[in-house]
């Protein structure tokens, strides 16, 4: 009897501590009926993200490639002509390359590179679009190899760099956005494979400028390669055969369905936020730290997608890349630190917890990456903003700060997702041995605890899988971006990037699956998705959940909640009364009943106070 009666009340400390630890949240009390078809739906709108995404948005990002025209520098009245059109009415004085018989009388100041943007189609002019948010451009330096003239190791380039734009296509007048910018590259070049002459070096590309918004119609960039022996710029770079410039800009169709996402969003997440926050105040007890990362994360996640790109479509924000990188670090950063506490305050043992400072080991990793990449991109991006021909890049010194920031903040969230994954598979295992406890109790017990079990794995199994898409999304959005170091085969018409003469476009090809755009706006849109879950299943629950009943029509035992939240005075009286109720048969058959008032020995009620009194992190 003594035994059975020890295991018994051994399993009601057990459900005690369960009780206290965790708090009435509405993913525990909610029918399931409720439940189910919120699930399916929230899940269903992130998987529609995806689908949406891989068949019917275009590419993130297109590119057109554009052969420079060699042009002779001009002077009318002693005064240089400022623009080189390479077409239009009045079109520069055009030399037939490096083979021009007039080079040889020219020197090489006087040959200016002329691109203009984009690129005519069926002989018709095509134009550009605010749609398209931004552009940023490199060149490729085509250098055929010479027995006695080939690139030095690390040549220096100074570029003399003009771009200019014009607004109304049958206008010959180009508007000045820089001009005779000088832009200090590096020429690093590999030989070819055969050592004969006409074949090319293969060439490193050269970052060359970046805008963060298209506010003009058509795009002029003229370059001048001056050569200086006093500072070596421009002299030891080989046989110049030519110069490509390849522009990249946002597409249309992608700006369009991601701004009207970002704003869906929104729409969604601001009242979900407002009642979250009401259901938290009214509590008699304050907000607990897991309330106030959640609200944080919604707040993030507002600022997120905060539908403030359509004013791009009225007005120039040069801002926005930065803005953009901004916020969406800042909600990562939250992200990432909500991820630990969730998964921390399900561990279900007795390390007290519910603060900041008791993750402080595994969130500074978060903070060291988040403030890496930060100051990495105030240093990019933000400088741009002013300076568009700026990168870090550029010089020997940047390219190693630019590797070192960028490797420390890869170390840390390496560092960052092995503590998460031991967090998780500890809570998980924590949990594991707690079900192993519930087979002392009564059946309509074990049924109802394991129902609210379940729910849990649900959720922490929800985080892990956004984990996952987020890293995936990362890394196959570096690759994208950066495609252009090794990749160039691919010319998209402007029709293809979504307008036409002011018309938009939106050619999509539904045959092919866009793993890459799935990725991106899929994953956007599980990020929202998982912050209403949280908001929704973890906010605080104002009704009591149903109860098992037993054979007498009494209530088996008060309800098991999984979060770190109070419930306010109410729940430790209830958790002290689950103590009396929690007891079953014993080995002998002989009942328990420690609401009856039915008396146990001096013996028995020295070891049951023994075990009563272990700690609890709310004693």
């Amino acid at each position: 009897m003594l035994t059975g009666s020890l295991l018994n009340y051994e399993t009601s400390y057990l459900c005690r501590l369960y009780c206290e630890k965790m708090a009435g949240v509405i993913l525990e009390n909610l029918s399931t009926k409720k439940l189910v078809p919120i699930c399916i739906l929230l899940m269903a709108f992130s998987l529609t993200c995806f689908i949406i995404g891989g068949k019917l948005v275009p590419d993130p990002v297109h590119t057109q490639n554009a052969i420079g025209n060699w042009c002779k520098r001009q002077f009318v009245n002693n005064t240089e002509v400022k623009w080189y059109p390479s077409r239009g009415k009045q079109p520069c004085d055009r030399l037939d390359g490096p083979d021009d018989k007039r080079i040889s009388t020219l020197r090489a100041e006087d040959i200016v590179f002329s691109f203009q943007y984009p690129l005519p189609r069926d002989n018709e002019e095509k134009l550009m679009s605010r749609w398209f948010m931004y552009h940023f451009a490199i060149v490729n330096f085509n250098i055929e190899y010479k027995q006695n003239n080939n690139p030095g190791e690390n040549a220096k380039l100074k570029l003399i760099v003009s771009v200019g734009y014009k607004d109304d296509p049958k206008s010959d007048q180009w508007l000045t956005l820089h001009h005779e910018r000088e832009v200090d590259r590096t020429l690093q070049c590999a030989p070819p494979s055969t050592l004969k002459d006409g074949y090319r070096w293969e060439c490193d590309f050269i970052d060359l400028f970046e805008f963060g918004s298209m506010p003009h119609k058509q795009y002029l960039v003229n370059i001048r390669l001056p050569p200086n022996p006093q500072t070596g710029d421009n002299i030891n770079i080989g046989y110049l055969s030519g110069i490509d410039l390849v522009w990249f800009a946002q597409t249309g169709g992608f700006t369009l369905y991601f701004m009207v996402m970002k704003t869906v969003f929104f729409a969604m997440i601001l009242p979900l936020t407002i009642w979250n926050y009401k259901r938290v105040s009214d509590l008699n007890r304050p907000a607990v730290f897991l309330e106030k990362l959640s609200l944080t994360l919604a707040i993030s996640a507002l600022l997120l997608n905060l539908p403030i790109d359509w004013l791009t479509l009225v007005i120039e924000m040069k801002f926005m890349l930065l803005w953009s990188d901004i916020r969406q670090g800042l909600f990562l950063t939250v992200l990432l630190c909500y991820w630990v506490v969730f998964a921390s305050e399900h561990m279900m043992d007795d390390v007290k917890r519910g603060q900041l400072s008791s993750y402080y080991k595994q969130l500074s990793f978060v903070m060291f990456a988040s403030a890496l990449m930060f100051v990495f991109d105030i240093c990019e991006r933000g400088i741009r903003i002013m300076n568009p021909f700026f990168t870090l890049w550029a010089s020997a010194t940047g390219t190693k700060v630019a590797k070192a920031f960028l490797g420390l903040a890869v170390a840390s969230a390496i560092i960052y997702f092995l503590t998460l994954a031991v967090i998780v598979i500890k809570a998980i295992y924590n949990i594991w041995k707690k079900k192993s406890q519930f087979k002392f109790m009564a059946k309509g017990l074990q049924v109802h605890y394991m129902s609210i079990i379940y729910r849990f794995y649900f959720a922490l199994m929800f985080s892990v899988v956004c984990s996952i898409l987020t890293v995936a999304a990362f890394a196959m959005g570096q690759i994208y971006e950066s495609r252009w170091r090794w990749e160039l085969d691919d010319e998209v018409d402007v029709d293809e990037v979504g307008v036409v003469d002011g018309q938009h476009a939106w050619d999509v090809n539904l045959k092919d699956f866009k793993v890459t755009t799935a990725f991106q706006l899929g994953v956007y849109g599980t990020w929202n998705v998982y912050v209403m879950v949280m908001l929704i299943f973890y906010a605080p629950s104002h009704k009591q959940a149903a109860l098992p009943v037993d054979a007498d029509g009494n209530e088996e035992d008060e309800r098991v909640e999984l979060t770190s939240l109070s419930s306010g005075p109410t729940t430790r009286s209830r958790s002290a009364a689950a103590v009396s109720t929690f007891s079953t048969e014993d080995a002998t058959d002989e009942t328990v009943n420690l609401t009856s008032g039915q008396q146990v020995s001096d013996q028995h009620q020295a070891q049951i106070h023994s075990l009563s009194s272990r700690p609890s992190h709310l004693d």
